[in-house]
């Protein structure tokens, strides 16, 4: 009966552990998701292309496509987007999604 129940203690120990660890292991993910789309969102029309620029280079995401119009957070792994448009007054549109 003891033998039992140490083992049957173990293995929910074990499983505990590995659910943890996995869950650990996949958050950073589903927060890079969350933070660029708050990112994407916060961004305003009219804003400068260099504050824009600055912004993006503070929370490590990366310019893609042609000249500079697609940040990726690489934690996303490219998965996630914030598309941007700039005309001589500054940022036109911010768009977050998946990209094509």
């Amino acid at each position: 009966m003891t033998t039992w129940i140490s083992r049957r203690m173990l293995n929910s120990t074990l499983t505990l552990a590995l659910l943890g660890g996995t869950a650990a292991w996949v958050w950073p993910f589903v927060q890079a998701s969350r933070r660029m789309e708050q990112f994407c969102e916060s961004l305003r029309v009219g804003e400068d292309w260099a504050a824009v620029q600055a912004r993006a280079r503070a929370l490590g995401y990366e310019w893609q496509g042609p000249p500079h119009t697609v940040l990726v957070d690489p934690l996303s792994f490219g998965r996630r987007s914030c598309a941007v448009q700039f005309g001589p007054q500054g940022l036109t549109a911010a768009h977050y999604g998946t990209p094509p």
